[in-house]
């Protein structure tokens, strides 16, 4: 049924974000919200994989996906405002349309409805350096990674701390934290960055 089919995809998508694991968990994700189109995770899920491979520029995804996932975005919102992938989601769209402060604001709200989400914590981060504020970003990295210390994401995490010292000319407290960033990539499947 849908939430089976919603649950074999979140299943694909964890054990690793790969171009063929993104596809075949949007599939599925399109049948589970066909079979039951009122369910605010299925949609909220199916974004979140679709901006995954819009912003991996995987499985010849372009402007279309990015306006499918917007629109999985909002019906995902409007069934459950609360739901902390949606505005997380949400807050990608934003940042694939040049948006900063609203990719800024959703993430807060993920965070908010969710005070567990290692992700929004480190998306949070990398936003507030791309708003020119990357002293802010350290601190809640390091909750990501206090959060979630074994997350298929850790190489990211340790990459947006990096470029915060990067970003503050700290280039001497950048150096280690982009050196583990490799490593954690080389731990987990390439092109894991969402």
């Amino acid at each position: 049924d849908a939430t089976d089919l919603r649950l074999r995809a979140m299943g694909l998508y964890i054990s690793g974000v790969t171009p063929e694991h993104t596809l075949a968990a949007r599939r599925l994700l399109e049948e589970a919200v066909r079979l039951d189109p009122g369910s605010a995770e299925s949609w909220g899920w199916l974004a979140h994989v679709l901006m995954s491979d819009y912003l991996n520029l995987w499985n010849a995804t372009g402007p279309e996906q990015l306006r499918q996932a917007e629109t999985a975005v909002a019906r995902a919102l409007a069934i459950y405002q609360n739901l902390a992938l949606a505005h997380f989601v949400n807050a990608m769209v934003h940042r694939a349309k040049g948006e900063s402060q609203a990719a800024l604001d959703a993430f807060t709200t993920a965070i908010k409805l969710n005070p567990n989400f290692s992700r929004a914590y480190a998306q949070k981060g990398s936003e507030l350096i791309n708003l020119g504020l990357p002293k802010q970003a350290p601190p809640l990295v390091e909750k990501a990674i206090k959060l979630s210390p074994f997350d298929p994401s850790i190489g990211v995490f340790y990459w947006i701390i990096g470029r915060a010292h990067f970003f503050d000319d700290n280039y001497m407290d950048a150096i280690p934290w982009l050196r583990k960033s490799v490593q954690g990539f080389v731990q987990i499947p390439l092109g894991n960055n969402v």
